[in-house]
């Protein structure tokens, strides 16, 4: 179950954990090392904070968030896309053909948008 918490809930949460040497009791999905760290811590987590600034989990966390997002709009976006466009392509439509240039074009803007709405990312997180 996942629980949604402000980010500054969570930068006080993980102050009282970034004790070093101090165990915390719970399964991680993630391994996250600090960069001043060992080799060892380094080479086996999944992420190591660079900056050795626990700061840096929340906006991973909120850089993780938003990538799902985006690419739940690309997929509904592709979805509904292909929805429309391949009966038409096929001719399953009485009357309703595309040309198969035209279709191939429609294809490639439906391409150019879904990259489009991902580079939208980067100013979403500034």
């Amino acid at each position: 179950m996942a629980h949604h918490h402000r980010p500054g809930r969570w930068l006080r949460h993980l102050h009282r954990l970034a004790v070093p040497g101090k165990r915390i009791g719970f399964r991680a999905d993630v391994g996250i090392a600090i960069g001043s760290g060992t080799d060892v811590a380094a080479e086996t987590a999944d992420i190591v904070l660079v900056d050795s600034d626990p700061k840096d989990i929340v906006n991973l966390i909120l850089f993780g968030k938003a990538t799902y997002r985006k690419m739940v709009q690309n997929l509904w976006w592709a979805t509904g896309y292909n929805a429309v466009a391949l009966p038409l392509a096929t001719g399953f439509v009485p009357g309703l053909v595309i040309n198969p240039a035209f279709g191939a074009a429609l294809m490639s803007i439906s391409t150019v948008i879904c990259a489009v709405n991902a580079q939208l990312l980067k100013g979403e997180l500034e």
